[in-house]
């Protein structure tokens, strides 16, 4: 029984790796990888964006709020634009703390959205991303965590599939 689980296990693994080098690639990269990568990089610079505008007195929101609240505002758009692009840089080179660090941020995304809903309904075009790069790595995340030298390579497959 534990033979035949073993076996089973080493074909799909296999397959996984067969279908993964048989998708069309850019920069040995996969489509669904790079629209996720460049997705997140617009989010990230979106943010960047929101948080300059806010501070150079553009108003963001229909309702009037505290300057704390502004404040708690541009430095969540901060955070997360900067963060993202770190993070962006580690997915890019198929680094494991890209990917830790994407699915972390999506969720903090996640999080400050929801709380921008209470200010602004808008709020929820921000879930749009994080949700395309959470749903990404839970796709994914089998193939990103096998270590391929059990069948004959010393590398890790890469995040981008080549």
């Amino acid at each position: 029984m534990l033979l035949n689980y073993i076996t089973y296990y080493l074909i799909k693994v296999q397959t996984m790796i067969e279908e993964s080098r048989s998708k069309r690639t850019v920069f040995g990269r996969t489509f669904a990888f790079l629209f996720v990568f460049l997705a997140w990089i617009t989010n990230s610079v979106l943010r960047l964006c929101f948080a300059y505008m806010s501070v150079t007195g553009v108003q963001l929101l229909d309702i009037q709020v505290s300057q704390l609240t502004i404040q708690i505002l541009n430095l969540s758009f901060v955070s997360l634009g900067v963060v993202g692009l770190l993070v962006s840089v580690g997915l890019w080179l198929g680094k494991r703390w890209g990917l830790i660090g994407a699915a972390v941020v999506s969720v903090a995304t996640i999080i400050f959205d929801i709380w921008g809903m209470t200010l602004q309904f808008t709020a929820a075009l921000g879930f749009i991303v994080p949700a395309l790069v959470l749903g990404y790595i839970m796709v994914a995340r089998t193939r990103l965590t096998i270590p391929i030298e059990r069948f004959g390579s010393k590398t890790l497959e890469p995040i981008g599939g080549a």
